[in-house]
């Protein structure tokens, strides 16, 4: 009786043993393979967020030569991003290829053509930070702008898309409207420029109080018209454009340029509101719903945005200031949004 009673001792130490045991093993491989979902948040990490699965190590380089592929969206603000790298000592060659309101698709197809449609706008010391335009312009001549000029390639290229209120508020045409012809363009042009790293913009959701009388809407899209009329639609459009951004950055191996969750977060802080669109005037144009306004603070904001993630440092306590008039505490408000959103995609330790 009391050998039996031994030996079920001795096996329930052994139980214990085993499962103390299998507690540690599991404890050091982290979550276990059947459970899929992630625990992690920016906060936990400072090697960058597992969440969304699109963050990818910026390579140990030197970053000076960037080309913007877009629209109006990466259009306003080169000068401010030149003069906040050249703050910490960056001196930067920025260019963008525009076209007014055009989207992936139309990139793709002006590409095949080699349609001069676009001008290129450039902005280095050469030219005392302030813009050069050089037009008319193909996307094949502006991928070769940099060697042609400078005897190198572009460091950085990116790409955005057109998201409209049709494609914002409308996920699954905002999806197909982007996926296909993104991917085309980054297999094209990554194959061509393997030196080159490759980002997607996110884009802004627009302001409320946009109507559909905007002229780049295609009303056969939306019928009975859209407007931005309220922060439910805008807060619609906002994750829209983040998760079709979001996909199209992890599908493709790219790095996410996260402007719209800077813009997102901005807004919700009561230093800045909903009126980053707001422009100075000048030549009468005194903003709309849905640019990046000097005055409203989005060209800074995207321009910080841009600094962090490109550059990896920090934008808090940047001495750089526009020739147009920010108070400081709008400016402090905005350093604060565009990093809270690059550090909830790139982890809380990237731009320091």
């Amino acid at each position: 009786m009391n050998l039996n009673g031994n030996l079920i001792k001795t096996r329930i130490l052994q139980i214990i043993s085993l499962m103390l045991l299998l507690v540690l093993v599991l404890a050091s491989c982290g979550t276990p393979s059947g459970n899929t979902e992630d625990t992690t948040t920016p906060a936990d990490s400072t090697q960058g967020t597992t969440g969304n699965e699109i963050y990818i190590p910026r390579e140990d380089k030197e970053v000076k030569y960037i080309l913007m592929l877009g629209n109006s969206f990466c259009y306003y603000f080169t000068e401010e991003l030149y003069g906040i790298a050249k703050a910490d000592g960056y001196d930067l060659v920025i260019a963008n290829l525009y076209k007014s309101g055009c989207s992936v698709e139309e990139h793709w197809r002006w590409l095949n053509d080699n349609s001069p449609s676009y001008e290129l706008r450039v902005v280095s010391a050469k030219y005392n930070g302030r813009v050069k335009q050089v037009k008319p312009n193909t996307i094949a001549k502006a991928l070769e702008y940099a060697k042609d000029e400078f005897g190198t390639d572009w460091d950085v290229i990116t790409l955005q898309q057109h998201f409209g209120p049709n494609r914002a508020t409308d996920y699954d045409f905002g999806y197909q409207e982007t996926f296909s012809y993104a991917k085309k363009l980054f297999d094209r042009i990554g194959a061509e420029h393997t030196e080159s790293t490759m980002y997607w913009q996110q884009t802004w959701a627009y302001e409320v109080g946009y109507a559909v009388a905007d002229k780049y809407v295609d009303p056969s899209k939306a019928p009975g018209g859209i407007a931005i009329d309220s922060v439910e639609v805008q807060t619609l459009s906002y994750e829209n454009i983040k998760k079709v951004s979001q996909e199209v950055a992890k599908e493709n191996g790219v790095n996410l340029i996260p402007s719209g969750d800077a813009w997102q977060i901005a807004r919700a802080d009561a230093r800045v509101g909903d009126t980053m669109c707001k422009r100075l005037g000048t030549n009468g144009d005194l903003g709309d719903y849905y640019h990046d306004g000097d005055i409203g603070g989005g060209q800074y904001l995207n321009a910080c945005v841009w600094y962090e993630v490109l550059m990896g440092e920090s934008c808090i306590g940047n001495t750089w200031r526009p020739d147009y008039e920010l108070s400081e505490e709008k400016i402090t408000a905005l350093q604060e949004a565009a990093h809270a959103a690059v550090a909830a995609v790139y982890g809380p330790g990237y731009a320091k």
